[in-house]
């Protein structure tokens, strides 16, 4: 378990390093605009729009790596960090119990729009890690989670800073 909280918290040290420095991925973006919600970002063009419902979306690659969109109307609060500590709490139920180490996974960052809570999860046994972030956008939480297979880790990772960092309400 020592082992999957370390590995968690260096995914998290890159996040954190690479949104600081202002990363800009390879490759060629296009822009979305959602009108129903109010936000736009910019995302990979090697990706495309998949599986779209009432208060999701997502974006596959043709290696079945996927960036999805969920759009949380009434989020139970509107402080950040809480929402970070709830959404994680869901995800790492079994792993995660106590206040203390919760602070410990969920960070909060901020791009040069918006303030994020995020946190990685590293998934071995299915060779998948996987990027949660979330922010508000007009009294709505918006959760972006990045989940990709290890080899592709890096490259994925560039295109998920760049759609957080274009990311506008």
């Amino acid at each position: 378990m020592m082992g999957c909280k370390t590995k968690i918290l260096f995914f998290l040290l890159i996040l954190l390093m690479a949104l600081l420095v202002g990363c800009k991925g390879e490759g060629s973006f296009s822009t979305y605009k959602s009108k129903e919600y109010g936000f736009s970002f910019l995302y990979p063009d090697s990706f495309r729009e998949a599986d779209k419902e009432e208060d999701r979306f997502a974006f596959v690659d043709e290696d079945n790596n996927a960036i999805l969109f969920i759009i949380n109307e009434n989020p139970s609060t509107n402080e950040i960090r809480e929402l970070g500590r709830e959404q994680a709490y869901k995800d790492f139920s079994t792993q995660l119990t106590s206040k203390e180490e919760m602070d410990k996974q969920v960070k909060i960052i901020r791009t040069k729009k918006v303030s994020w809570y995020t946190y990685a999860i590293d998934f071995p046994s299915k060779n998948v890690k996987s990027v949660v972030s979330g922010t508000l956008c007009d009294g709505k939480e918006i959760t972006i989670v990045l989940v990709t297979k290890n080899e592709d880790y890096e490259k994925n990772m560039e295109y998920y800073l760049e759609m957080i960092g274009s990311f506008e309400c």
